[in-house]
């Protein structure tokens, strides 16, 4: 369900203000949880910087507005008490903070992307790298998220701790990869697929920008003959899972969005 969003770079969709939100709202998008009712506060005078459109800075105020006191965005699905998609839709969000304004600083943007990148640099684990836990089988995604959110703050404002955690997280990135191609929905899945690879390679991307990795020559020339495999030379087109493969769009679920 992810393709057609995943098909452009993240940051140019962040940097476009209200697309964030579109984002956020296809990754939340109906499972077979019980959604829980959201109710959503009034924006508040957000300072996002100010040579953004109007339209771009409400998008900003109405993200800045949603964020919790312990500096998460909330998706509107849990389970048992536990939010399925937290980890993604901070990432999402704070990858639009940052594209609006600095990381960091006194802002009310600054201080929201601080709170989310402190909540986020708590939900890195020690040992694996892995970015929050593996509850849903799309993880992957919000790891990739997690990570570019991570590396971005980094390269604005780097320190050691979150030099740390970044490094944690783009290593994850490097180990889940399967041989020779790119990434699937979990590392322990054999199959692999264009639209969460896409997103992985967005987050080494982010790394290499910031300075926390050196040589990716490998995994790079690796993906873009996985990528070449997968393209019909006729028309161009990308599969998903195999070269002619339809989209990842669910029939019907996504016509909400």
């Amino acid at each position: 369900m992810f393709a057609r969003l995943y098909s452009m770079s993240a940051r140019r969709v962040a940097a476009r203000g209200a697309l964030p939100l579109a984002l956020l709202l296809t990754l939340i998008s109906a499972r077979s949880a019980p959604i829980e009712p959201v109710t959503f506060a009034e924006p508040p005078a957000a300072e996002p910087a100010p040579d953004l459109p109007k339209e771009a800075k409400r998008g900003v105020q109405w993200l800045v507005a949603q964020q919790t006191e312990d500096g998460v965005w909330s998706s509107t699905q849990a389970q048992a008490g536990t939010d399925l998609y937290e980890v993604g839709v901070t990432g999402l969000a704070l990858m639009a903070l940052m594209e609006s304004g600095r990381y960091g600083g006194e802002s009310d943007v600054g201080r929201s992307s601080t709170r989310g990148v402190d909540w986020r640099v708590e939900k890195v684990h020690a040992e694996s790298g892995r970015v929050g836990d593996d509850i849903v089988k799309e993880f992957h995604y919000m790891h990739a998220t997690a990570t570019i959110a991570l590396c971005n703050a980094y390269a604005q404002a780097p320190n050691e701790e979150l030099e740390a955690a970044s490094r944690l997280a783009v290593r994850y990135v490097l180990d889940a990869r399967r041989p020779k191609t790119g990434w699937r929905y979990e590392p322990e899945l054999d199959e692999v697929d264009t639209s969460i690879t896409s997103w992985m390679v967005e987050a080494l991307v982010a790394a290499r920008e910031a300075g926390l990795v050196d040589d990716l020559e490998t995994v790079t020339s690796e993906v873009c003959e996985y990528l070449v495999e997968m393209t019909d030379v006729g028309t161009g087109r990308v599969g998903y899972t195999a070269r002619g493969s339809l989209s990842s769009r669910v029939p019907g679920m996504n016509d909400n969005y």
